[in-house]
């Protein structure tokens, strides 16, 4: 009788488990459905009730692959508070989802898993290098790196993969990755990684170490258009035209079929010193069969503005009109830009009546065309370009005193139009505004006038900055104010600025210049007390103020000699 009890009860316990098991499951099949139609507010409707830690698992999964991290965490939270507690695919799950620019958080959640005496695996580590790598975080990738080696984690292709995309800022770095991944395997490494190491060399200009990589994967797997991408890039960043041209024609003769990306970095690269070789080399893929994109035009664009062909961009921005290839807005800017160079203001406005035909105008087409029309005869042109842009909504003050920059040019008389525009658009001038005036003013040594505006701005009640106190300071060492300046300089500490290297150097001058050199010496002292350490500038007014003195100071009588 006991034994059929028994019987009953592992039949029983058999029966309840193998219901779980299939609960279990019909829930992980409705998270992966509500999951491909994207109904997040259902998915957790499901976990109103506690849980299985796969089921858990799935969740996080499924709302991770659909970018919607901030759940996935929730989740993972939730898990906490269960009954059963979150493993280690509930943490490499929940790191792998984390946006760019979450790295501090992925680290957090190592951390816990550390805690609460989970053992991270070559998974946790590979997702929590990737989310350094979204951020550029290659110091921290070494170290996770250096970490996984401690705990005697053997890394894989993906291992090396990440840490190597995140050094791309530490193209040496990257190259020593490369290394130990061969010592450690025995093995070349993938296409990927070698790219990966290729691209880093790319961002910091090493051509020849590029070109080195290249040779080497050539002779082994292969190079693909990736490599041949990244090749070129690196030749053009360090103005090796004519060895991206050579890859170009290189990867023509073999198999490898060139894509949109590809044929932008060449032209880019060709462009950055030879004009006429990416004119030809763009041309040359215009008759291939790969159709060229926005961006390929928007390279060539680029390089005739760069390099002062007007003209050209023109005629490749009405090719681009009367093909199939729609410009964007960067396209328009970059055209403009290009009239800018030219002085070709008349065309950067007809540009603009073709933007507003296709498009809404952006603030950095404005920009380009408010620079293109710095050459216009007429300052009201700009002024009635600002008012659109006021109109638009779009912020002004930087659009202004980029167009009163090119409008004024070494003209100071000019530079103070920047007053009247923000006067006539109902701006009241800052101390921006003042300052890019006093700086042409003292550029111009019309240091009255910079006294002038100083004056003006504090009955204006617009508090000056050390930027202010530095122009006015300057005026008063020119006028060889030094009590003026050294009341300036009180001014300043009184409303809290701090003075800088400028502020001291120009009052020692003005203290200097008005032959005060106690002071002078003494506000030597004081500056080094503020921890401002003397430049170039500064030993040089030492020097100047000493052979003052000696010039000056007295001679004494020489002692009668004894008999």
């Amino acid at each position: 009788c006991a034994w059929r009890q028994v019987e009953e009860m592992e039949s029983g316990m058999e029966m309840y488990q193998n219901g779980a098991q299939e609960r279990t499951r019909e829930v992980q099949q409705q998270i992966l459905e509500l999951g491909e139609s994207r109904q997040w507010q259902c998915i957790l409707e499901v976990f109103q009730d506690p849980q299985r830690v796969d089921s858990y698992n799935v969740a996080i999964d499924c709302v991770g692959k659909n970018k919607q991290w901030a759940v996935a965490l929730q989740f993972l939270a939730d898990m906490q508070q269960a009954e059963e507690s979150p493993d280690v695919v509930s943490y490499n799950s929940a790191i792998n989802c984390l946006p760019k620019g979450h790295w501090s958080k992925a680290l957090d959640l190592l951390a816990d898993m550390q805690d609460i005496e989970l053992h991270p695996d070559i998974i946790t580590y590979n997702s929590a290098i990737k989310a350094c790598e979204k951020a550029a975080r290659w110091d921290l990738a070494l170290h996770l790196f250096e970490d996984l080696q401690d705990l005697e984690l053997h890394p894989t292709t993906v291992t090396f993969c990440s840490a190597i995309l995140a050094c791309q800022k530490a193209w040496s770095a990257a190259l020593q990755l490369l290394e130990v991944e061969i010592e450690m395997t025995g093995m070349m490494p993938c296409a990927r990684n070698f790219n990966a190491a290729i691209a880093a060399c790319a961002e910091g200009e090493q051509w020849e170490q590029a070109l080195q990589l290249f040779e080497r994967l050539q002779s082994t797997s292969g190079a693909d258009v990736v490599t041949y991408t990244c090749a070129i890039q690196a030749c053009g960043r360090s103005q090796r035209w004519m060895e991206a041209l050579q890859l170009y024609a290189e990867m023509l003769e073999s198999e490898v079929q060139p894509n949109q990306i590809l044929c932008t970095v060449a032209v880019t690269a060709c462009g950055s010193s030879e004009w006429s070789q990416a004119l030809q080399l763009f041309a040359d893929m215009s008759c291939m069969e790969l159709q060229l994109n926005t961006n390929a035009h928007d390279a060539i664009l680029g390089v005739c503005g760069k390099h002062e062909r007007w003209e050209d961009a023109l005629f490749i921005f009405q090719h681009m009109i009367q093909s199939t290839i729609s410009p964007t807005a960067a396209s328009f800017s970059t055209a403009m830009q290009a009239c800018e160079k030219g002085k070709a203001w008349k065309s950067a406005l007809e540009l603009m009546a073709q933007m507003k035909l296709a498009m809404k105008p952006s603030a950095s087409s404005y920009i380009a065309l408010l620079a293109a029309c710095s050459a216009a005869p007429k300052h009201l042109l700009s002024l009635q370009l600002l008012s659109e842009m006021q109109s638009a909504g779009f912020e002004l003050r930087e659009a202004i005193y980029n167009a009163a920059t090119r409008q004024a040019g070494t003209d100071w008389a000019g530079a103070l139009n920047i007053f009247s525009d923000l006067m006539q658009l109902k701006m009241p001038p800052d101390v921006v505004a003042y300052n890019f005036a006093m700086s042409y003013c003292t550029k111009n040594r019309r240091h009255f006038q910079t006294l002038q505006l100083f004056a003006a701005m504090q009955d204006q009640a617009v508090l000056p900055d050390v930027v202010s106190y530095n122009q006015a300071i300057q005026a008063c060492g020119n006028f060889k104010m030094g009590q003026d300046a050294l009341q300036l300089l009180s001014e300043m500490k009184l409303i809290g600025l701090h003075p800088n290297l400028v502020s001291y150097n120009w009052v020692i001058t003005a203290c200097s210049n008005a032959d005060d050199w106690p002071k002078a010496l003494q506000l030597l002292h004081e500056m080094q007390l503020a921890g401002l350490q003397p430049s170039g500038t500064t030993d040089r007014l030492l020097q100047r103020i000493q052979v003052d003195f000696r010039e000056t100071s007295p001679v004494p009588e020489e002692a009668p000699k004894k008999i």
